[in-house]
Formats: structure tokens, sequence, C-alpha cells
């Protein structure tokens, strides 16, 4: 009797050991990140708006609306695994929040919470602006057809770098770069943001014949918008030839 009391007791004894060690091991498996996030989702407040993305700028979420601000409408969908590359999107934020913006200041937005309204800044940048690009990120044409192209990006700084599937392309005509018109009138680009990582580059394979149709003899170059973590936004070209 006493031996079969003692083996009630030691599986009793296993059962509350296993009872603890599971709480442990689940909060083993939600790493937080130092910013309170879970460190598979993104780790800024963002909202996407037309063609920037924008980030709150860390100043409080109390600031008073003025009388100038415009309204753009309301934060549309939530997905903080991923920036959003569509307009009124975020992460971090509340579908249904209001977003202004001031028409004096267009790359700054205004998303509304109950205290009162936190700012967004976004900076865009293009080529003919700055060439300032070159110190984040590389693009090259490895292989170029009249219908299709490989395009290499290759990040070269220290930060995470956003791209997306869309592109614009251009031909030089009569000593200058001109936008080459598209062929439906009606076209978009799948909705995904891809990140690139410090030192890595990746290759796509890209078929433009549906935008744009067969390319002539000739010199082009696609463009390409990345986004850094700070909010600014470069337009990156790659030239190639057509022969």
């Amino acid at each position: 009797m006493r031996k079969r009391l003692l083996v009630i007791f030691g599986i009793f004894g296993l059962l509350l050991a296993g009872c603890h060690t599971v709480p442990n091991a689940a909060q083993e498996t939600n790493t937080i990140a130092p910013t309170g996030y879970a460190s598979e989702e993104v780790q800024r407040i963002s909202l996407f708006y037309d063609g920037s993305l924008y980030l709150y700028n860390a100043t409080g979420f109390d600031l008073q609306q003025k009388g100038s601000w415009e309204f753009l409408g309301q934060i549309a969908f939530v997905n903080n695994l991923e920036y959003p590359t569509k307009d009124l999107n975020g992460t971090h934020l509340n579908v249904g929040q209001e977003v202004y913006r001031d028409p004096e200041f267009p790359q700054k937005l205004y998303v509304k919470y109950d205290s009162g309204f936190a700012l967004f800044e976004a900076e865009k940048a293009t080529k003919e602006e700055t060439a300032e690009y070159l110190d984040y990120v590389h693009a090259e044409i490895r292989l170029a057809t009249s219908d299709s192209l490989q395009l290499k990006l290759s990040n070269v700084s220290n930060e995470t770098i956003i791209y997306g599937e869309a592109y614009t392309m251009e031909v030089f005509r009569d000593d200058s770069w001109e936008k080459l018109p598209v062929l439906p009138e009606d076209y978009g680009f799948i909705e995904i943001a891809y990140e690139l990582e410090p030192g890595e580059s990746r290759f796509m394979d890209i078929d433009f014949a549906w935008l744009y149709g067969e390319l002539q003899k000739g010199k082009y170059k696609m463009i390409k918008e990345i986004y850094l973590p700070d909010g600014r936004v470069y337009s990156v070209p790659a030239e190639f030839e057509i022969q």
C-alpha cells in the first residue's frame, strides 16, 4: 500500500511540473521587440497615401487640428505584418481613423486619435532631384529583350529597404527621357511589399509587354520606388538598351 501511494504521489508531482512548464514555453515563442510589438510585426506605425509611405514621427498623439487641414478619408485596412502599399492602408492603426493633410505641407499627414492628432511624415525624392539612392540600393538590368527583362536590386546600406511590384518605364528620345505610354486604360499592380535586408540582392523577372507592348530598338530605363524605414522614398532607375 505504501509503495502504491509513493507511485501515485510521484505521478502527481510530474503532472504539476508539466503544468508549470507549458506557460513558460508559450511565453518564449511570443518574442516582443523593444518597440512593444511582436518581433514578426512591422515595428513602426505607418500609412500609405498617394504613392508614399508615411511614418509616425513620435511627437505624441495630442496635436490640435488646424482649420486649414483637408480631410482625406479613413483608414480602410490594417495589416501589422507588412508595410502598406495601398491608399489609406496602415500598420498599428485602427480601421476608421480619420486622416487629414495640411495643403501647405503635403509630405505631412495627421491621423486622429481620441486625445488629438498624430503627425506622420514622408519624404519623396527622384533621381532628377538627388542621387542619394545610390547610398542605399543599386539597380542593374542583367538581361533585356523586347518584352521582358531581369532586374537586380542590391541593398548596399545598413537599413532594410521596402519595395513593391510597381514600376514605370521611360525611353531616351531627342536627347531627353520621356515616359513610355501604357497600353491598357485601366491597370494595376499586385499590392504587396517586399523587404530587402542589408547586403542582400534579389533578381526579378519582369514581363512588361502587357503594359508597354514590345519595345523597339533604343535606350530605355525601368524605375522602381524604394522605401526607407524613416519614410524617405527614392525612385531608382536602371538603364538598358534594345539592339
